[in-house]
C-alpha cells in the first residue's frame, strides 16, 4: 500500500525482443503505426529517415539498432513511439507497446557503474516477474539534432536570403 507522500513515475513500457523497456510518459505523445519513412542520405545506421508527423518533419530511430541489437524489418502493423522533449520530436520503432504503469519512485534504481556504461539506461526497475529497463530519452535523442525541425532557410552571414 502506498502512503500519500510517495511519489510515482508514469512510465510507457514496451518490448524489443524479449526485454521490457520504459520511457517517461510525460515525453510520449503518441504511438502510431508503421508508415513510409524517407531515407536521409549519410544517416547513421540506426535513423531510418524522416516522416511528416502533423507538418513537422521527424525523425524515425530504429531502436533495435540504437540499442546494439539485431535489426528485423519494420512491418505494417510495427508501432513507432513518437516522443517529444525540449520541443524535439523524434519517433522510435519498436516491436511492441505492452501498456502504462505507475511505478514508486523507490523501486526505480539508479544504474550501477557497469550497467551505466550502457548510456541510454537510466534506471531499472522490477514489477511483477520482470525487469523494466528505464531509458534515457536524451541520450535516445543524442544525434538527431540536424534530421529534426520543420524546414527552414539556411542562415548565412545573418541573412535569410540565398546567397548568390
Amino acid at each position: 500500500m502506498l502512503d500519500d507522500n510517495q511519489t510515482i513515475m508514469e512510465y510507457l513500457i514496451f518490448q524489443i525482443d524479449q526485454a521490457f523497456y520504459g520511457l517517461s510518459l510525460e515525453n510520449v505523445k503518441e504511438v502510431v503505426l508503421m508508415v513510409e519513412i524517407t531515407r536521409v542520405p549519410r544517416a547513421p545506421a540506426w535513423l531510418s529517415g524522416v516522416v511528416n508527423v502533423r507538418g513537422h518533419i521527424t525523425p524515425i530511430v530504429d531502436l533495435r539498432s540504437r540499442l546494439g541489437l539485431s535489426v528485423c524489418p519494420p512491418k505494417l502493423n510495427t508501432p513507432i513511439i513518437i516522443t517529444e522533449n525540449k520541443e524535439r520530436t523524434v519517433g522510435f520503432i519498436i516491436d511492441q507497446v505492452c501498456e502504462v504503469i505507475a511505478l514508486p519512485a523507490q523501486i526505480i534504481i539508479p544504474p550501477d557503474e557497469l550497467t551505466k556504461k550502457a548510456r541510454p539506461v537510466k534506471a531499472i526497475s522490477h514489477m511483477d516477474d520482470r525487469l523494466i529497463i528505464i531509458l534515457d530519452l536524451v541520450r535516445l535523442m543524442a544525434g538527431t539534432e540536424r534530421f529534426h525541425t520543420e524546414i527552414q532557410p539556411e542562415r548565412e552571414n545573418g541573412s535569410d536570403k540565398p546567397q548568390t
